[in-house]
């Protein structure tokens, strides 16, 4: 390496922080465009292309976006219209049938009424035109069914934190010892504060 070659030479780290300069003598072709009117997006080597190849190539024509106008319905407004709706409905319905549901109030069921309409029912006669079992178990619970809502009244379903076979006894039992267990708890702390206090801080 001579003196001169020498002063001139730079590392590699140092070249590349200096400005780079613009790609215009680049080795690269650039395809030359038409001067003909109307065609300027159509290069010169492409037309020559194409009287070779007799293939007609058009400009291509900006695809304009189609307004959306807001007095149209679109399927997704339509879809949630149409959900919004039917919820509507379906909330509505259920509120309905449950402040029309009832069941039987057997506490207060006439029993004396039950038995004597199940004595007059004369059930030979009745399971006559039966052919099998099933069709005498079905006759059986239609006419208990009919006597059921004669004799005992409906109420509206009361909320409870009990079963359904809890009866009113049992339920006041429970309450019951609910009652005492709290008043034994509550007697044991005032007992063992007291203590604490009489002995100095010192349970026996």
């Amino acid at each position: 390496m001579n003196q001169e070659i020498r002063h001139s030479w730079k590392c590699p780290e140092c070249h590349s922080k200096q400005p780079k300069t613009d790609n215009t003598n680049s080795p690269l072709r650039q395809p030359l465009q038409s001067t003909q009117p109307g065609r300027s997006n159509v290069s010169v080597l492409d037309e020559a292309s194409c009287e070779a190849s007799k293939v007609t190539i058009r400009a291509r024509q900006q695809s304009q976006a189609v307004p959306v106008d807001d007095r149209y319905v679109t399927e997704d407004s339509l879809r949630r219209i149409l959900s919004e709706e039917l919820s509507c409905m379906i909330e509505v319905k259920i509120k309905k049938l449950l402040k029309k549901r009832t069941d039987h109030n057997f506490y207060k069921a006439n029993y004396e009424e039950i038995a004597s309409d199940l004595e007059c029912i004369y059930w030979v006669e009745r399971f006559s035109s039966c052919s099998n079992v099933n069709e005498m178990v079905s006759k059986f619970y239609d006419e208990l069914r009919l006597i059921i809502d004669r004799s005992v009244p409906k109420r509206r379903p009361s909320k409870s934190k009990y079963p359904k076979w809890f009866s009113r006894t049992l339920i006041k039992l429970l309450s019951e010892k609910n009652k005492l267990r709290d008043r034994y708890r509550n007697m044991v702390i005032h007992m063992t504060n007291l203590n604490m206090t009489s002995y100095g801080g010192q349970v026996l």
